[in-house]
């Protein structure tokens, strides 16, 4: 006798990629997971972009069977607290969150959720992460976190994986030890609620990172299924550090990796911070350089400096409650 399948919360942030995010629903439709236990949350974050009226004309017939709901905010709230916020209005046993310039795999969703039947200590797990652009190439196996002497020094024997094409090397069907899932990942709700990442702290990046941290101080595993597949597509899935061309971006990135090693490092990592936090400045600013229309490169540099100052002396006891 089969068990029932379980429900499963669908959970998409978006901002202004109205057209990636249609495909990545349509590819969701395609799934091979029973239709009627799915559910889609599209969390669009003030998107000017004609996202909102799109999904209603284009999906209308799901939006009125309710298997497809529309969170609308107001102003824009980033992508840890559309996360959060789509998480606390899903129904379903697993959420499973996904950024909205992906496609996924017809068996993906179903892969993630027979992982969770192995064993009940596992609480999130991660799809294997290929690169749109050459549908072939391995870009993610779950996540490390991404401290510069941690990668340095890493002993991940995967991470040699990362740029070789998935027909040319022998991937095991999961694996084990992953610190965070980067881009996607499916999560068991109630773990999901207990976890949630903090959207002041961390407002979009290091959100999934400390979500990660999170489930497994609570003494969950966080595993990759390799045969759980999205293909992202990102332009350059080999960066270190993410585009910054705009003041938000260049602001949050100098500051959360701050306040990252400031509250989840050990000793070592907060002294290796302050020693190569020099060079972590020269690299953000280089990149804003790159990045940045000339008229706004001054405002920016500014607020990678106002974000390192910011993150250097945040007070933790003014932490909301």
């Amino acid at each position: 006798m089969t068990s029932e399948p379980s429900s499963v919360s669908i959970v998409i942030p978006t901002h202004n990629r109205k057209d990636k995010l249609i495909r990545l629903i349509e590819s969701i439709l395609q799934s091979n997971y029973p239709k009627e236990k799915l559910e889609i949350i599209v969390v669009d974050d003030a998107s000017t972009d004609g996202t909102y009226e799109e999904l209603t004309k284009i999906f209308s017939d799901l939006i009125k069977e309710r298997k497809l709901k529309i969170i609308r905010n107001k102003r824009d709230r980033y992508s840890t607290y559309c996360r959060n916020i789509g998480v606390k209005y899903s129904h379903g046993e697993y959420i499973f969150l996904i950024d909205d310039d992906n496609i996924v795999d017809k068996s993906c969703i179903l892969e993630l959720v027979k992982t969770f039947k192995q064993n009940d200590k596992i609480g999130m797990v991660c799809p294997l992460n290929l690169w749109k652009k050459e549908p072939d190439v391995i870009i993610a196996i779950g996540g490390k976190i991404p401290i510069l002497w941690r990668r340095l020094f890493s002993r991940d024997k995967y991470k040699k994986l990362i740029g070789k094409r998935i027909n040319f090397v022998n991937l095991p069907d999961t694996i084990e030890n992953c610190d965070f899932c980067p881009n996607a990942f499916m999560i068991k709700k109630d773990l999901a609620l207990k976890t949630l990442p903090d959207s002041d702290l961390f407002p979009h990046n290091w959100g999934e990172v400390e979500w990660g941290v999170k489930v497994k101080q609570l003494g969950y595993e966080i595993i990759c299924n390799t045969k759980a597949i999205v293909w992202h597509d990102i332009n350059n899935p080999y960066r270190i550090i993410t585009r910054i061309d705009n003041e938000f971006k260049a602001y949050d990135i100098a500051k959360t990796r701050i306040i990252f090693v400031r509250k989840y490092g050990v000793v070592i990592d907060k002294i290796l911070l302050f020693i190569t936090l020099l060079l972590y400045i020269v690299g953000y600013i280089i990149i804003a350089l790159k990045s940045s229309r000339s008229r706004s490169k001054r405002t920016i540099i500014g607020a990678i400096l106002e974000g390192t100052t910011h993150g250097l002396f945040y007070d933790f006891n003014n932490l909301k409650r």
